[in-house]
């Protein structure tokens, strides 16, 4: 799995914070010269980023695999990770 960069973890801010409060700042809002700015988002993003249903059903599936693959494990397997 990549590793978001900060640039794209940004983006990905201002995105939601324009859908919540329905603004446009993603054309406006540069984090370079806002560290107290990018350290609220970083602090408040939990509480507001709301998941999209598909995220939601991806996630309960990847979830699903996950328990899967854990209990097909045997003992031995178990032992090694």
């Amino acid at each position: 799995m990549e590793k978001q960069t900060d640039k794209e973890r940004e983006t990905e801010l201002l995105k939601h914070f324009d859908s919540i409060f329905d603004t446009d700042t993603l054309k406006t809002i540069k984090f370079d010269n806002m560290a107290m700015l990018k350290a609220l988002f970083d602090y408040f993003e939990e509480f507001l980023y709301k998941p999209s249903e598909k995220y939601d059903k991806l996630r309960r599936q990847h979830i699903e695999v996950a328990d899967l693959l854990e209990n097909s494990f045997t003992e031995r397997t178990t032992d090694i990770v």
